[in-house]
């Protein structure tokens, strides 16, 4: 079957064409679909990435790279529900 690769984002931090321009941030278009979180600052997007995936019954395997301040926090998420973890090296 086709894989599906859900992006959840905040709204209003990233460059989506003829809707919300002005943003620097742009769709990974590698996406097969966009879910958008209600927000300005990443981080917004975490409980409903989480949510998501919980509703859709997905399963789900968390990639870290680069890390951040909400990192930790996915990462927690992610332990709590058993999802498997990949950490790219060197990646940030």
């Amino acid at each position: 079957g086709k894989t599906t690769y859900i992006g959840v984002c905040p709204f209003n931090s990233v460059n989506i064409p003829k809707i919300n321009e002005n943003k620097k941030v742009r769709l990974e278009w590698n996406h097969t679909h966009f879910v958008f979180a209600k927000g300005s600052n990443w981080g917004a997007e975490t409980i409903v990435m989480i949510q998501l995936a919980h509703y859709l019954k997905l399963p789900v395997i968390c990639f870290v790279t680069n890390g951040g301040k909400n990192t930790l926090s996915e990462l927690k998420h992610a332990l709590k529900k058993n999802w498997p973890i990949v950490a790219l090296e060197g990646s940030g």
